[in-house]
């Protein structure tokens, strides 16, 4: 009888080593290109044409997008004259009420830099793509690190070209995984270390399509006093894999779009960046669930909503 169990549990260490195998997060890289994998998630980063940054998705092994995708997108104005913008006071461009106004796409005339007395403009505005970065950027470098709680981290550093028209300006993609959960975090940063005043605005932190591939489009949170759903599932035509897309920091300024982009809300945020500041964007992410649509007696049970129910809050409660 003991060789039997000794079978057995030999068997199931290896079950178990195994699951703990597949499960562990990965970070690995090969001729310009960075593999970020996280159980049945995989975002793949492509560096090689020395342009920018291009990323593709999958779940479970299948396609969440359909084409190479950019990595950011935002638009970079500088002052004219080069100097800090001119200091509001308090009560000057009246009062915003966020349910009346966010989702709008007229912006008040309270707003407008002329209106309130704004001596420094913005020129010259240059429209950033994360697949061609060429005409203003470097190639971009990588560092992939293991951090003491064995997060993986993944950081891309972009600097502009010395004789470009963003001397000193350096974009960072930051990627985190976790091991246990089918989950990739990002979130960008720009560091100013030249001499010029430069304004940040339509700024898209991950510019997802995902509508052809995953066309199912779920809200998870309400959209309520001017704020959009900061949490929204799109899965196949059959409902069985998919992604839940989140805004960490749910507001009138955050958006995330019908295709799955997240970022900031179109003609809502802008950002001055002095030289020797840096901006953050607050974190996204994208949690991948996949598996059978199951028959119950009352319903359909879906990968979805067993992901919600169960490993999905975990993954809130433990690391967010």
């Amino acid at each position: 009888m003991k060789k039997p169990f000794r079978t057995f549990l030999g068997a199931l260490i290896c079950l178990l080593a195994l699951i703990i195998q597949v499960r562990a997060a990965e970070i690995s890289a090969a001729d310009g290109k960075i593999s970020l994998r996280a159980g049945i998630l995989e975002r793949t980063l492509d560096l090689s044409q020395g342009k920018g940054v291009t990323g593709t998705i999958s779940v479970d092994g299948k396609p969440a997008v359909s084409t190479p995708l950019p990595e950011l997108v935002l638009t970079v104005s500088r002052a004219e004259p080069n100097r800090r913008p001119d200091s509001f006071k308090a009560g000057v461009g009246g009062e915003l009420q966020s349910r009346d106004t966010f989702g709008k796409t007229a912006i008040p005339e309270f707003l407008d830099d002329k209106r309130l007395g704004q001596s420094v403009g913005w020129v010259e505005p240059l429209a950033l793509n994360g697949a061609d970065l060429g005409a203003a950027f470097g190639p971009a470098t990588y560092k992939a690190s293991t951090e003491p709680n064995g997060l993986r981290q993944l950081v891309i550093q972009i600097p502009a070209k010395a004789d470009g028209p963003l001397l000193g300006l350096v974009v960072e993609l930051h990627y985190t995984l976790y091991d246990e959960h089918p989950v990739i975090r990002k979130w960008v940063s720009l560091r100013n270390g030249g001499s010029l005043w430069l304004k940040l605005d339509n700024f898209t932190i991950d510019p997802l399509d995902l509508s052809k591939r995953l066309p199912v489009r779920t809200p998870l949170t309400p959209a309520d006093y001017g704020a959009q759903s900061s949490v929204v599932a799109f899965a196949s035509q059959d409902q069985s894999r998919g992604l839940i897309a989140v805004n960490e920091v749910p507001s009138g300024l955050r958006a995330i779009t019908d295709t799955g982009a997240m970022g900031y809300t179109q003609g809502w945020f802008e950002w001055v960046l002095g030289p020797g500041e840096t901006f953050t964007t607050e974190p996204v992410f994208l949690y991948a669930f996949s598996g059978p649509v199951k028959p119950t007696v009352s319903a359909l049970s879906r990968p979805l909503d067993r992901g919600l129910e169960g490993p999905y809050m975990d993954f809130l409660r433990q690391s967010i």
